[in-house]
């Protein structure tokens, strides 16, 4: 009808905007969108997440992590090194005011540091160190990882052995020697 009573085309408007926003089904619009999206995703996200982000990032990172943590830090750094140096200290600093840990781990059994340059140091024959001496001499030695230590009297070939102190660097000392044990030097 050409009915043009403004009350009724009203009514007739509201009955539009209600099938359009009160549609519930998954079928097309009767009528294009108004401004649609002008060009889609060039590449979309290949598996989506299923429940997005409560808060998105506005603005992500320029370069994401490759391969983030998977169980994050429950306390990360509040304040992070500005500038971390790219590779730990020989020597590191303990908070202990520059003592070694009382805790070195034995890597080896009648095994000392091969003569060589890796050795590092040797202290003399009746001089004897005990173990945690032995370890601060090696933490304060550049580069030292590795000490062996004459201990078992039992098995050493001169009993003047016994507490001579051996630091060194580089592979894991291997060198057979009756009656001395290799420790890694336990830094702090």
């Amino acid at each position: 009808t050409n009915d043009t009573n403004p009350s009724k085309l009203a009514d007739l408007g509201q009955i539009l905007i209600c099938i359009a926003a009160c549609d519930s089904s998954n079928s097309p619009t009767m009528s294009p969108t108004a401004s649609p999206t002008f060009a889609p995703t060039e590449s979309p996200t290949a598996s989506p997440t299923s429940v997005p982000s409560a808060s998105p990032t506005t603005v992500p990172s320029a370069s994401p992590t490759a391969s983030p943590t998977s169980s994050p830090s429950s306390a990360p750094t509040g304040s992070p090194t500005a500038s971390p140096t790219s590779y730990p200290s020989a020597s590191p600093t303990c908070p202990s005011g520059g003592l070694a840990g009382s805790n070195p781990v034995q890597v080896g059994v009648d095994k000392k540091c091969d003569v060589g340059p890796d050795r590092l140091f040797r202290t003399g024959n009746n001089d004897p160190l005990t173990l945690q001496e032995c370890n601060q001499l090696c933490f304060e030695t550049g580069d030292c990882e590795w000490f062996s230590l004459g201990e078992d009297d039992q098995k050493l070939t001169n009993n003047d052995f016994l507490g001579v102190c051996i630091g060194c660097k580089g592979e894991q000392p291997n060198s057979d020697q009756p009656g001395f044990n290799v420790y890694a030097v336990d830094p702090c």
